[in-house]
């Protein structure tokens, strides 16, 4: 039987070797990132690798320590982002085809990239926040969202969660002038708002931050 238990070892031994050899872009074809998604180029194994030029929808996030653990395999291959040299500083990204979700994701907004009246200095920033959207509608969300204060604006200093309402991703934001409710498009590249207090409505004309559709 010594055989047996020999060649079992050796079996063992190859398969764990050749995972641990895997290269990272085809572990990232496997992990199916989602759609809008784009790599410039996946080097390293699925333990270690790197993933330079990421992009969202054409908005550039940086390079990022990668990885795909084997334990965290179903029900589809979760992508591991880390020490982003961009925008987003860390996230977990899984996608079944029909939708992703993002998971503990740290990162800093420039407002000026979105809403047109910003100033350019002032940054929104994200953290432990989770977005699982499904054809293009928000399922689940969580998370931290907070941005300074924007004197020049009248634009005082926000708080608040993330949150998911009929199928779009949500901004509830709480402030020294009131609370505002902002809606985030499904591109996540624009802002309009649900609800405001009366105080926040000129500075919200200021960033060009306009009313939301009547929900249908």
């Amino acid at each position: 039987m010594k055989w047996w238990w020999r060649g079992g070892a050796l079996v063992a031994a190859f398969l764990v070797a050749a995972a641990a050899m895997f290269p990272l872009r085809l572990g990232l074809s496997a992990a199916r990132p989602p759609v809008g998604l784009s790599v410039g180029e996946a080097t390293g194994t699925i333990w270690r690798g790197h993933l330079r030029d990421v992009a969202w929808r054409g908005v550039a996030l940086g390079d990022f320590e990668a990885s795909i653990s084997p334990l965290d395999l179903l029900p589809s291959p979760a992508l591991q982002l880390a020490n982003g040299s961009g925008l987003l500083k860390s996230a977990t990204v899984r996608s079944d085809g029909d939708g992703f979700a993002i998971f503990g994701a740290a990162a800093t907004l420039p407002l000026a990239d979105i809403v047109s009246g910003a100033p350019p200095d002032i940054a929104a920033s994200i953290t432990e926040g989770s977005v699982s959207l499904r054809e293009g509608r928000c399922t689940r969300a969580a998370g931290r969202i907070a941005s300074p204060p924007a004197p020049a604006i009248g634009l005082p200093a926000f708080a608040g969660k993330l949150a998911c309402d009929r199928g779009a991703l949500l901004a509830r934001l709480e402030s020294e002038a009131g609370e505002v409710v902002l809606e985030v498009s499904p591109d996540l590249d624009s802002f309009t708002y649900r609800s405001a207090s009366p105080a926040l409505l000129a500075a919200l004309e200021a960033l060009g931050i306009p009313a939301a559709s009547p929900a249908p």
